[in-house]
């Protein structure tokens, strides 16, 4: 990144509210909008841009002569109040210059505006939603799935890709048709393949409906539980009143703001305030909102519109981890005189999924035979008639009519994929501004998937963590904002590291699946082979429960009436997650490792050697718990098969995705061809400026040269790139005034390599004569 020279503007002082005298610095406003939740003042203030500044400090640091280190000034958390939010100040200085560039980062902090809900207010609202929520959740991927279907459908009767259907596939399929162009997706194999995933993917969306149906029934119970508990006095009730402060401080926000309009207006005018304020400082501001906070965010800015107001000051609105699409459903379907229909659909939900968690009971409890479990296909595909249903009847939010960044994580359950949008036609004082099907798709254009962890239950909160992919993307539009050009290359290397991340996540989560599976097998092991954990686990709870207060031990359940299978398989299933946190914590030190490359732009040679701790602990997740049975067990080897059989099958399945992956990508190799194609896509490029160009092709024809040459040195890439190299710096010295000792020292360093790699250096030789004549 490279600091502005545009003309500076006029701050406002954050304390007195009067205008201060023009400062030698540019200043961004950022506005921070927080999701759901029972934080403090100053938390979403601390948390991002502490992030933000780490990340920023990293990147620079290579570029020191450059730049000076990234400033964090004007911090203020503590003296926040309502007409002074909390803010900080992060200052870009660029050495021989003047003028700098300044973002201030301001945190709205909406959830202080308002009463929180009763815990049985809020029970009787949660009671007959969480059934419409389910199915909520659900419609918009069901149809995002059936409309990618039937674009491909339409492309294989027509044999061509139309523009529109091409951006719905590949928007259904995320980073993985990242660098996918018509051509490619029109491929018939290529349709085929992906109809054959719709199908997959449709068949586990059958099975989650079901289990998603199932979570809510329980968590229903648990709400009522958990009333009746806090009416009786002692411990349970203090329990009970802790669980429903946690519950009405996170689910009640969304409650309130759905439903209660005199909320919705105290928390709209909350955020309106702090963006007045923040506009009133800055000539540009960005508002950068997280989960329910996208929805209010959205709001606020929509309404402006409405009411003809212009947006020269926001340039950009970034939403992460949005909870718009949830919001805006519950809003325009549940309260939009559909309740009968809902209670008719949310009825039938509920019967489909108690009959097939009764079947799967039954048949577990050896009360009926296994041919009854042919019925559960039929209860499966009767659970999904409540998503064809509806799927007609959602209606989507309307586009805004300024740059709209939508961030949403693969595995993230509150946005649950892309958010669609329609083109709107609002009323603007006299005129009416319609926005075009263009803009839709231009908002489409600035829809990312970013990797985080691909886990449901972390995705949502752990966006700022995602360093090389999340934190990034948001930096690099605050910097496109700025007017900060990024450095050769960077763009590049970015895209790199973005498919390393998600190359390094997709282990994660694969060895997270395969501790699933690997603790769900040992339900099917013979009983005399869990024996030995179950006597273990009953000498640990009766050695932890003698040690307890009298108090506590009468509420320890006595494990002696626990059955074998249960407690054996438990100890041993536990056993296999302790091992897969191991695996975790290597993981995090691999990451760890792989982000101090990403910072210093240097390409992977291989795995890595965290790389490989990690998969020593995927290992010990798979044989654990078989070795601490079959060392305390002497049996037949019908037992020992059925102890060792699946440990096997996901072993060898783990080494064929080990051996199809290979080392991931961001090698020197791929590296140092990227670097030599832009090279000479530069060299090519008669419309900038010659002498830019020049400068641009040489840097890429060095760094090519440096990567190629680690383990493909003499090949005829390395070549071309040595060769550019110095044909560069020779053209550059007819345009613009070098060093001409640089050049003379570029000349030798390759004609040294041209003869180690067996290569005839006379090319180079020769342009070191003329640099020595001149």
């Amino acid at each position: 990144m490279v600091a502005s020279d545009d003309q500076s503007n006029t701050n406002t002082d954050s304390s007195e509210g009067s205008n201060k005298a023009p400062q030698e610095t540019e200043t961004l406003g950022v506005l921070l909008v927080h999701g759901i939740g029972s934080q403090r003042r100053g938390d979403t203030l601390v948390h991002c841009a502490t992030a933000l500044h780490s990340w920023l400090r990293d990147w620079l640091k290579p570029r020191w002569n450059e730049y000076r280190p990234v400033g964090l000034v004007d911090v203020s958390v503590a003296e926040a109040k309502a007409d002074r939010p909390a803010q900080a100040r992060i200052i870009f200085r660029r050495r021989g210059h003047i003028r700098n560039v300044s973002w201030l980062i301001v945190e709205s902090c909406w959830f202080e505006t308002y009463r929180r809900p009763g815990f049985y207010e809020f029970i009787r609202w949660a009671l007959g939603v969480i059934p419409v929520a389910i199915i909520v959740h659900l419609v918009p991927n069901y149809r995002r799935l059936w409309d990618g279907f039937e674009a491909s459908v339409r492309a294989l009767k027509s044999r061509t890709l139309s523009e529109r259907d091409f951006l719905l596939i590949k928007r259904d399929l995320g980073p993985a048709a990242a660098g996918k162009t018509i051509r490619d997706v029109e491929q018939r194999a290529f349709l085929s393949s992906y109809q054959w995933g719709l199908h997959r993917r449709l068949f586990g969306m059958h099975i989650k409906l079901t289990l998603l149906v199932n979570v809510g029934i329980v968590f229903q119970l648990l709400l009522i539980v958990v009333a009746i508990l806090a009416i009786v006095p002692g411990i349970t009730r203090s329990f009970a009143g802790w669980v429903q402060r946690k519950i009405s401080a996170t689910l009640g926000d969304s409650f309130l703001f759905v439903t209660s309009p005199i909320t919705n207006a105290a928390i709209l005018t909350r955020v309106r305030k702090d963006l007045d304020w923040l506009s009133a400082r800055c000539e540009r501001v960005v508002v950068i909102a997280h989960s329910q906070g996208a929805a209010v965010s959205y709001q606020v800015i929509e309404q402006q519109f409405l009411e003809g107001q212009t947006f020269r000051k926001i340039h950009a609105l970034v939403t992460y981890g949005s909870g718009l699409r949830k919001l805006f459903d519950l809003e325009t379907n549940v309260k939009g005189g559909h309740l009968l229909f809902w209670i008719v659909v949310s009825v039938w939900s509920i019967v489909m999924a108690i009959s097939t968690s009764a079947l799967i009971a039954l048949f577990l409890g050896g009360i009926i035979s296994w041919w009854w479990l042919l019925a559960l296909p039929l209860f499966v595909e009767l659970q999904m008639l409540p998503l064809i249903g509806p799927k007609a009847t959602f209606q989507d939010p309307a586009s805004l009519p300024i740059p709209w960044y939508d961030l949403y994580s693969s595995h993230d359950p509150v946005p649950n994929g892309p958010i669609d949008v329609v083109p709107t036609s609002l009323q603007r004082g006299d005129t009416v501004g319609a926005a075009s099907e263009l803009d839709v798709t231009e908002f489409y254009s600035r829809q990312r998937e970013v990797v985080n962890r691909r886990s449901v239950l972390s995705d949502h909160t752990s966006y700022w963590s995602s360093r090389d992919d999340f934190v990034e993307r948001v930096a690099g539009i605050l910097a496109k904002i700025s007017k900060m050009p990024q450095i050769i290359l960077d763009e590049e290397w970015m895209k790199v590291s973005r498919k390393r991340r998600l190359w390094r996540v997709t282990w994660l989560s694969r060895c997270r699946a395969v501790t699933g599976l690997a603790c769900l097998s040992i339900l099917f092991w013979p009983r005399s082979m869990l024996e030995p954990a179950a006597n273990s686990a009953r000498e640990l709870i009766a050695v932890a429960a003698a040690n307890l207060p009298e108090s506590l031990a009468a509420w320890t359940p006595s494990a002696a009436r626990v059955p074998d299978l249960l407690l054996g398989a438990g100890a041993l299933a536990l056993a296999s997650y302790l091992m897969f946190l191991v695996a975790l914590a290597n993981w995090a030190l691999w990451e760890k490792q792989e982000l101090r490359r990403f910072f210093r732009r240097e390409p992977h040679p291989s795995i890595g050697g965290m790389g490989w701790i990690f998969a020593l602990g995927w290992l010990g997740v798979l044989v654990s718990a078989p070795a601490y049975t079959l060392a305390y067990v002497h049996s037949d080897w019908r037992s020992i098969l059925a102890v060792l059989w699946a440990p096997l099958i996901l072993a060898v399945w783990s080494i064929r995705m080990m051996y199809k992956s290979g080392h991931g990508p961001g090698t020197p190799l791929e590296w140092g061809r990227i670097a030599l194609a832009r090279a000479e896509a530069a060299v090519a490029d008669n419309d900038r400026d010659r002498t830019e160009s020049l400068w641009e092709a040489e840097c890429c024809f060095a760094t090519s040269h440096k990567w190629l040459g680690m383990k493909h040195s003499g090949s005829d890439e390395w070549v071309r790139a040595v060769l550019g190299e110095t044909w560069a710096v020779e053209e550059r010295a007819k345009f613009a005034s070098t060093s001409r000792d640089k050049a003379l020292e570029i000349y030798r360093r390759a004609i040294q390599a041209l003869k180690s790699a067996g290569h005839d250096p006379s090319e180079v030789q020769l342009r070191e004569k003329r640099t020595l004549l001149r």
